[in-house]
């Protein structure tokens, strides 16, 4: 029998943004130890990521709008959707914890540095194919995150085609996110999700993470966990006839889009068609920000 080939491990190739004086230099050298770092500007950020970028580091003054807007258009790109990215905090306020998260975090780290927590963090923001966790923590996340997406297809994409979705589907989905979550952590859920969805579907599921945690968190019972977890599941259902490019648009809607978004929320509502709504969009303009 011939022996089977050592397998190289994949090296993780990191790109650090910054805009510090300092170019982030105490950052780089950390995230050196496991991977290959490059570091550049924020106005530098290329418009596509190399085909081998494991994730993106932004380390910007989270209160500078300059700062924050040139990250903004920069990650926005659809090329950038799929990317995860890792944000750093000057401090532990919530301001600029909800900047990064407003600016689709998959995690954060804050100063002072911690190199081997920001080394544990980097691991599971950008994971390696190779270090795939298959120890049974990881196979109840990945199993409670399955399940949750399975629900946004069923909402997004099944319910509009007329395929009904089924309190059992509900069920079945919530237990799995419970159990995930108990057996994980809230953190290990965002990034989880983080790295695999974007927009409304990433939205879904962080409510739902969120929602469950915070019931384990308060000691609540199996039950209620379970009509907490169903309740984020569905919170956004009223928006499954609204076609997922409308939603996820990160451009001003047009009048046609917004009459479309108009017109299910007055069915849904019961008023029928929406002309008059038409003439008062007319009336503001011909187009509209989007605030979904």
């Amino acid at each position: 029998m011939s022996a089977l080939p050592n397998k190289i491990p994949t090296k993780r190739r990191l790109l650090l943004a910054s805009d510090r004086s300092d170019q982030s230099s105490e950052l780089a050298s950390i995230l050196q130890a496991v991977g290959q770092v490059d570091t550049i500007a924020t106005s530098a950020i290329p418009d596509s990521p190399a085909r081998d970028l494991s994730g993106i580091v932004v380390d910007i003054n989270l209160r500078s709008a300059e700062s924050v807007q040139i990250v903004r258009n920069k990650l926005r790109a659809d090329a950038y959707r799929e990317v995860p990215r890792l944000f750093v905090l000057a401090d532990a306020l919530h301001h600029g914890s909800m900047q990064a998260w407003a600016l689709g975090a998959t995690d954060t780290i804050a100063r002072p540095f911690d190199a081997q927590g920001i080394l544990q963090r980097i691991r599971a923001a950008f994971p390696d194919t190779d270090s795939y966790d298959e120890t049974d923590r990881g196979k109840a996340l990945n199993r409670g995150v399955e399940a949750a997406h399975a629900v946004m297809v069923k909402i997004f994409k099944k319910l509009p085609a007329g395929v009904p979705l089924k309190f059992s589907d509900i069920v079945e989905a919530e237990n799995k996110i419970i159990k995930a979550i108990k057996h994980s952590s809230l953190r290990e859920w965002l990034t989880t999700v983080g790295c695999h969805h974007t927009d409304s579907y990433r939205h879904c599921l962080f409510v739902t993470g969120f929602a469950v945690a915070f019931a384990q968190h308060l000691g609540m019972r199996d039950d209620d966990q379970r009509r907490l977890a169903r309740a984020a599941l569905l919170h956004d259902v009223g928006k499954a006839f609204v076609p997922v490019d409308i939603l996820d648009k990160p451009e001003p809607l047009t009048l046609e889009e917004m009459e479309a978004s108009v017109a299910m929320f007055d069915m849904l509502m019961g008023k029928g068609e929406s002309g008059s709504r038409r003439e008062w969009m007319e009336a503001k303009g011909n187009t509209v920000e989007a605030d979904i």
